[in-house]
């Protein structure tokens, strides 16, 4: 587990609002329709690295940045969960300490659906390398309450249909597709460097049958309106997901480091 947190006491309430987010004992009351509206209207769209140039390249997703993915915000304050393959190239970055941070964070940022940009906070990071899934903070200016939506909390089954989100130009695209394996190991690649070798070999996830990968990482699986799993781009040109057990690890792993332990 990578965790970074310079700036603790800031992010205290934030974490403690994290915690309430996988606990569905909470969201008794919470219709599958309402779950699945609060999932679509908190998917984000996440901006890593220095600006550089694609000659050739047409790609919608072209504003010169680095890493452009989607994820998912946890808090209404700005904790957000999206792949560690987004980020991955730009810690060395966020911990060197002769940068100026505020400098990096003008690199660093998300946006809302309405194309509002929030910088991201380097001082915070949270990760399962191992499982391309990570934890950052936008600077958004509202409480630390979190977002309510349900999750899945039974394995999903070989053919079952899962819906497959994410955020491009504060547009939403959605495809079905089904689950081939779950609880599988697999190859990720970096959307960027799909002729390459490997970003991340996940080692317990799931694959489905889609073959759609264009800035799909960070982007989230649904199934009858339940958070399902993290999207991670692909292995052998179909996508690979985070489950949902490895996620609501990573969060207990902060909230005991960064709030009970302390």
């Amino acid at each position: 587990m990578i965790l970074k947190n310079f700036r603790r006491k800031e992010i205290l309430k934030s974490i403690s609002a994290l915690d309430k987010t996988t606990d569905n004992s909470l969201k008794e009351d919470l219709s599958e329709q309402n779950s699945e509206k609060n999932l679509k209207n908190n998917l984000m769209r996440v901006y890593i690295g220095d600006e550089i140039d694609f000659p050739g390249m047409h790609f919608d997703f072209m504003e010169r940045h680095r890493h452009i993915g989607s994820g998912l915000k946890l808090t209404e304050d700005g904790l957000i969960l999206t792949a560690y393959h987004n980020i991955k190239d730009s810690i060395n970055n966020w911990n060197d300490r002769s940068i100026d941070l505020e400098e990096l964070e003008d690199r660093y940022y998300v946006s809302d659906q309405q194309g509002t940009k929030y910088s991201i906070d380097v001082g915070f990071l949270a990760a399962y390398p191992e499982e391309d899934i990570a934890l950052i903070k936008a600077r958004i200016p509202k409480s630390p309450e979190p977002v309510e939506f349900r999750l899945t909390e039974a394995p999903l089954e070989r053919n079952e249909d899962i819906k497959i989100l994410r955020l491009n130009n504060r547009r939403i695209f959605s495809q079905t597709s089904q689950i081939i394996k779950y609880g599988c190991s697999g190859f990720v690649y970096d959307y960027l460097r799909a002729f390459r070798k490997p970003t991340v070999i996940v080692s317990d996830g799931f694959l489905t049958s889609s073959y759609e990968i264009e800035t799909f990482a960070g982007g989230i699986f649904i199934k009858d309106g339940e958070f399902a799993g993290l999207a991670l781009s692909y292995a052998d040109r179909q996508i690979v997901g985070a489950r949902v057990p490895k996620i609501v690890d990573l969060i207990a792993d902060v909230v005991y480091y960064l709030v009970i332990k302390e």
